[in-house]
């Protein structure tokens, strides 16, 4: 039996069709996160069409509503937008650790979850209430949390540790052009027609991916027949706990805790600060440039990040953590900067900043990869994905929406999220020491 401290590592699953399977993939990240941000792009639209009397509110929304009045006052809008992404990230967190665990082909899972979410999707579109509008979203996130922790793994296990960061990369650099596609389309079809068909229009790729999962091959499932225990919860959380005692595995994920905060924050409210309290353009053309930077930055850093972590690492293997956290030290800087410059300069810093935060994407997957074994590792991916969101994205556009609500300024609410980028880039320089020797027990 092989130990999880044992070096030799076991035979890399044969995937059949591996760039199919990895295409699958990558157009499954791209739809999810056009979806994801698809609030964002039309937030002028919600704020017309989803926010009106405070009194026709009910339930737990009419609860908070009456409860942060005295600080917020009567309607705080900004608070609210910033909960349907909370409530969407919740349900994706508190769901990811149950896809992991499901001991059914895997392929199955992420497509159930494709047309669950894409179903989800189209039903905003539909809404016709902010309660209606939290439920979808709600229900988006159920649907995200099938394939999130899965999707790294098979990726995981289809390309060896000396390209595997480069691979991962491939797989994170679908997040920012799906957040563009989502500012870009969103934002465009927001003011030619109606914010509603913008959720029409994302909810019909995922429906035809997931159809395709059904037809896939998982090498890493084995028929029900088999003799083989089914992992119990009581085991589950035992691979969680040993990550936990994983001094790189913590550093890591509370470093991409503080950059998920920040992007969390930033994807959710840039565009609606620089066309309502920066005053720049219209929505149209600020859709298109913000995609445009996003798309470019955003793929050209994860890209960019991946290869030059993949390389840097033959000779040092504390390379993912130390580029990280020069990437995330630049991008703080150029991210204070833009709050402070006015457009048109401050799209030059804000590319910038884009460029070096998605620097890392592709190094904080292999990380989780390389210092845990195999078998653990979509319980590792899981439990990341619950803490990053729970410390990050989840909190994020709400804590700025109601700083908002309370000073009047989103420059101010900005600053929390330079100061957690800033927080990422020490916590990856701390963590950096003690990546080698984590890294001593995993396989290829």
């Amino acid at each position: 039996m092989q130990s999880n401290l044992d070096p030799t590592p076991p035979l890399q699953p044969q995937w059949p069709r591996r760039n199919l399977s990895l295409g699958i993939l990558l157009s499954a990240n791209l739809v999810c996160f056009a979806d994801r941000y698809m609030p964002a792009a039309v937030v002028p639209g919600l704020r017309h069409d989803i926010f009106g009397d405070p009194s026709h509110y009910w339930g737990p929304v009419a609860f908070l509503v009456h409860l942060m009045q005295p600080l917020l006052g009567a309607n705080p809008e900004n608070t609210l937008l910033g909960l349907l992404s909370m409530a969407f990230m919740v349900t994706y967190m508190l769901g990811a650790p149950i896809g992991s665990a499901l001991k059914v082909h895997r392929w199955y899972i992420i497509g159930v979850g494709l047309i669950v979410w894409s179903f989800a999707s189209g039903g905003s579109g539909m809404a016709a209430s902010f309660e209606m509008m939290l439920l979808t979203r709600m229900l988006v996130g159920v649907g995200e949390a099938a394939y999130g922790p899965i999707a790294p793994t098979m990726i995981a296990e289809m390309f060896p540790s000396s390209v595997r960061a480069s691979a991962l990369a491939m797989y994170q650099a679908t997040t920012p052009i799906g957040s563009a596609i989502a500012y870009g389309v969103g934002m465009y079809v927001m003011a030619k027609y109606d914010w509603r068909w913008a959720f029409y229009i994302a909810a019909a790729p995922g429906f035809f991916v997931g159809i395709a999962c059904f037809f896939m091959e998982d090498p890493g499932h084995k028929p029900a027949a088999a003799e083989e225990k089914r992992q119990s919860w009581k085991e589950t959380m035992a691979e969680f706990t040993a990550c936990l005692r994983n001094r790189s595995y913590v550093y890591n994920v509370l470093a991409a805790s503080a950059m998920t905060f920040a992007i969390g924050g930033i994807g959710f409210w840039i565009p609606d600060y620089i066309v309502e309290f920066r005053h720049v353009g219209n929505v149209e053309v600020v859709g298109l440039i913000f995609g445009a930077i996003l798309a470019v930055g955003g793929l050209g850093g994860t890209v960019v990040g991946g290869w030059l972590s993949d390389r840097k690492n033959r000779t040092d293997k504390s390379a993912y953590m130390t580029t990280s956290a020069w990437a995330m030290f630049v991008a703080g800087i150029f991210s204070v900067a833009m709050l402070f410059v006015p457009f048109p300069y401050a799209w030059g810093l804000m590319a910038v900043a884009v460029f070096f935060l998605f620097f890392n994407t592709g190094s904080n997957s292999a990380i989780i990869t390389n210092v845990t074994a195999p078998e653990m590792r979509a319980s590792a991916f899981a439990l990341s994905i619950f803490i990053t969101h729970a410390l990050g994205d989840v909190i994020s556009p709400f804590v700025i929406g109601i700083i908002t609500d309370a000073t009047g300024s989103m420059n101010i609410a900005f600053l929390a999220v330079s100061g957690a980028i800033g927080l990422s880039s020490i916590l990856w320089w701390f963590g950096a020491p003690h990546l080698a020797a984590d890294s001593q027990h995993t396989s290829k």
